[in-house]
């Protein structure tokens, strides 16, 4: 399975209802779905992946700005998820 074929969630605390709801509707798509907390994901190679960033109003914007940062520096594309707004 290569990269563009895996969507990686990362989650800020407990997972929403509306990160559960994109994840099952993306293994109905075809994607296998990898579920991350931000401190993994600035150890890893996430190059080329597509991250879906759950973020929701209680989250520290400074290690959601860290981990977008380094989201971007590896290249990863980059989809927000406001759960305030989704759920």
């Amino acid at each position: 399975m290569s990269k563009n074929d895996i969507v990686g969630l990362v989650h800020f605390g407990i997972q929403q209802p509306s990160a559960i709801y994109l994840a099952k509707q993306l293994e109905r798509a075809g994607y296998q779905v990898s579920n991350h907390q931000p401190e993994e994901l600035l150890e890893a190679d996430v190059s080329g992946m597509t991250m879906v960033v759950n973020v929701h109003l209680n989250d520290e914007e400074s290690v959601i700005e860290h981990l977008l940062g380094h989201l971007s520096d590896q290249n990863a594309r980059i989809i927000i998820n406001d759960t305030a707004i989704s759920n």
